[in-house]
């Protein structure tokens, strides 16, 4: 049998810490639009935003499917 796993938020973050998010894929997207190249260690702080950015999207989806 294989193994399944999943990626699952446990916590839900309070309201800093997601604006804090908010601004850095700002930055991060102002810094495309400049035509900055990213540094390695910017590089992975953008693979874990997108990998949040991808895990709110889903929440966000689940709730508006389930709005009444």
């Amino acid at each position: 049998m294989g193994i399944c796993a999943s990626k699952v938020v446990d916590i839900i973050p309070e309201k800093e810490v997601m604006y804090e998010i908010v601004e850095a894929i700002v930055r991060f997207e102002e810094m495309a639009k400049a035509g900055e190249r990213l540094t390695k260690a910017q590089k992975k702080q953008k693979k874990k935003l997108d990998e949040t950015t991808r895990a709110i999207r889903k929440v966000v989806k689940v709730n508006e499917d389930t709005r009444v």
